[in-house]
């Protein structure tokens, strides 16, 4: 994705932020973090409680339940190792900078679903970074990128070893082989991990320049069919979403994100004035197919009905 002006909501400004110990010692540290934030989830539901959840995996669907176990892992955004010692609040990623912009989100989307039939006041930018995060928090990218931090780790280290008189005879009383690159496969830095978390916010920030200041935005409501979400919400297309003629015209939408039971956004690679438009059930269905289809594992939505199919 191309990338526009930064955003400057990153670890680093975050990390210099004149925060007190006495103020960090009485935020909330959360070990369980949302990938799919509550608050979003919760923008699906009847009753601003309870989801259904349609397992994927194991073909099955799971509620009434809350949010609060689900598109989640334990410290997927803490700082580790010589990083986490140093900082007040190792956890300072989750909170207070991801639930701030998860909260932020979750107000702008309120306004485009109020009865208020004035839009104006809602603030792109609040939006926009909810969404270059939405791009850029997921595990499986975490871990890839984490991946690829501790292969080129683990390459640097070999290199010095093979090339150094006591790490080769330290190695060789240890029964290693240094020119087998198998023997260190699956090894994992802290240092990999908190560069990762670096990049992710970095890729987020970009992402996030872009669709505020080169995207065209189409907001999609739908009275007719609920729209669902899925553990993957920020749709990618590799060629412009065709659903009845909908994203016709000179604008190619290739991004779809679903925002609420009765909301998406479709996103154009052409930048023009925002829209507004209702969609019918069977352009809401064909939404939902490509929300399943893109779900990792986990589809959500408010009734038991609707994420049935």
């Amino acid at each position: 994705m191309a990338t526009g002006r930064p955003f400057h909501c990153g670890f680093a400004s975050i990390a210099r932020a004149p925060l007190s110990s006495a103020l960090y010692s009485t935020m909330n540290n959360p070990k369980n973090h949302h990938y799919i934030p509550q608050s979003y989830q919760l923008l699906f539901s009847l009753d601003g409680k309870n989801l259904f959840y349609l397992d994927k995996k194991d073909s099955r669907i799971l509620g009434p339940a809350g949010p609060r176990n689900f598109c989640s892992e334990n410290f997927l955004y803490s700082l580790t190792g010589e990083a986490a010692k140093a900082s007040d609040s190792p956890t300072l990623i989750e909170n207070p900078m991801l639930s701030t912009i998860d909260g932020a989100f979750a107000t702008e989307v309120g306004k485009l679903i109020s009865d208020d039939p004035d839009k104006t006041d809602v603030n792109l930018y609040n939006l926009s970074r909810f969404f270059g995060f939405l791009s850029a928090r997921h595990p499986s990218l975490i871990k890839e990128f984490q991946d690829g931090f501790d292969r080129a780790l683990i390459g640097e280290i070999l290199k010095h070893a093979r090339g150094d008189k006591a790490a080769k005879e330290k190695a060789q009383e240890m029964g290693l082989d240094l020119n087998d690159d198998s023997l260190f496969e699956g090894l994992s830095f802290s240092e990999s991990r908190n560069m990762t978390l670096v990049k992710m916010m970095e890729n987020a920030e970009e992402n996030a320049a872009c669709i505020h200041d080169s995207m065209g935005w189409l907001f999609l409501y739908s009275f007719e069919a609920d729209v669902l979400l899925c553990d993957q919400p920020f749709i990618i297309k590799d060629e412009p979403i065709v659903i009845d003629q909908l994203f016709s015209g000179g604008d190619e939408y290739f991004v779809l994100i679903p925002l609420s039971q009765q909301l998406c956004l479709a996103l154009s690679s052409v930048k023009s004035d925002i829209k507004h438009t209702y969609i019918n059930s069977s352009q809401a269905m064909a939404i939902n197919n490509l929300i399943i289809n893109n779900a990792e594992r986990w589809v959500i939505g408010p009734t038991k009905e609707s994420i049935h199919g």
